[in-house]
């Protein structure tokens, strides 16, 4: 995730059983479970707390790659991902 500030490394893990979609996202010094999860077509949705902040992610799917905004209190951010395994993404 790149934001203003710096560039984040993390890895998201989702899981997809039927319409049900959920996961997490593990970092260098974090792990968040996700919520509020939607995949529809190729569009992802889904939030994100750490700490004291809530991070909305809005990502579109291509083949084995996502591109996402973020959004939190802090202001806009960017997210791209490449898939590295079956239903996990690597982003920055």
């Amino acid at each position: 995730m790149k934001n203003p500030f710096n560039t984040q490394e993390a890895t998201l893990y989702l899981s997809h059983a039927g319409d049900m979609v959920t996961g997490k996202m593990e970092s260098r010094n974090d792990i968040s479970e996700i919520k509020d999860v939607k995949l529809e077509d190729d569009m992802l949705t889904w939030k994100a707390s750490r700490k004291i902040l809530t991070f909305e992610f809005n990502a579109k799917i291509d083949g084995d790659t996502m591109s996402s905004t973020v959004k939190s209190r802090l202001g806009k951010a960017t997210l791209k991902g490449t898939r590295i395994a079956r239903n996990s993404v690597e982003s920055s």
